[in-house]
């Protein structure tokens, strides 16, 4: 009798033990894919920057408008678009209604942070080369 009665303490020590390690586990996963969100946020939504409260397509429009799909200045200002309306989707700002934000023709790409990583250093040496530094 006294030889079940310490087997099941050890047992009940051991599932604590298991739900405690479960439990860190769990936090850690969460933690993990917060940081991972975190990276994939843009820089205005990681470093608290201040939003427009109106978002217009009008912002974005050339005097001339153009058809070219390989024009620089058109893709940066269409990006920055969409840019902003998903920021605005996934993270409202008081005041600012999903349905009135402006329509986009394309949602924001899902890369891997490594991709991420990647085209971030490519940005970085190409802004130290054009500024001499």
């Amino acid at each position: 009798m006294q030889e079940q009665h310490e087997k099941r303490q050890a047992d009940d020590h051991a599932m604590v033990v298991d739900e405690e390690d479960r439990m860190a586990r769990n936090r850690e996963i969460e933690a993990q894919a917060k940081e991972e969100e975190q990276k994939k946020m843009t820089s205005v939504m990681r470093k608290n920057l201040p939003r427009p409260t109106v978002i217009s397509t009008e912002m974005f429009e050339e005097t001339e408008p153009t058809e070219d799909n390989t024009d620089p200045k058109r893709l940066i200002k269409e990006e920055m678009l969409i840019l902003m309306v998903n920021d605005n989707k996934k993270y409202p700002q008081k005041g600012m209604k999903k349905d009135k934000l402006p329509k986009v023709t394309r949602g924001k790409e899902n890369f891997s942070l490594e991709v991420m990583e990647h085209a971030r250093n490519l940005v970085e040496e190409q802004l130290k080369a054009d500024l001499g530094d």
